[in-house]
């Protein structure tokens, strides 16, 4: 149902780049509420012939209520992976005086690859 969907408003505009916020706002609702919340709106909406934005966002809320505790995302039971190859910079090499003498230095650095 959520396929036929976005598939409905893919086709509803004369250019389909004009409907990709849509579509991808409509898949975004996965972020607070679940898939079976997104499938049971999209199974209404294509029931009521009612495939629209507008539509799921302002019925999603009322499904997930139906549905009780399986009609929303839980961020906190997905298992999540620390970050890795990040990297935290010290307090001070944020700092203006670091910025600009590191600016500084870069630019003399140029210069002087320019003067040979």
């Amino acid at each position: 149902n959520t396929e036929t969907v976005i598939r409905t408003i893919l086709k509803s505009r004369p250019y389909e780049v004009q409907t990709y916020r849509m579509c991808l706002g409509i898949l975004n609702f996965t972020k607070k509420y679940s898939n079976k919340t997104l499938e049971e709106c999209c199974k209404q909406a294509v029931a009521l012939n009612k495939q629209k934005y507008t539509f799921i966002k302002n019925t999603i809320a009322v499904v997930a209520d139906d549905l009780g505790e399986a009609g929303y995302h839980h961020p906190t039971s997905a298992k999540k992976e620390p970050v890795r190859g990040g990297y935290v910079m010290p307090p001070e090499a944020s700092s203006i005086d670091t910025l600009l003498s590191r600016s500084k230095a870069l630019a003399d650095q140029i210069r002087e690859g320019a003067d040979e």
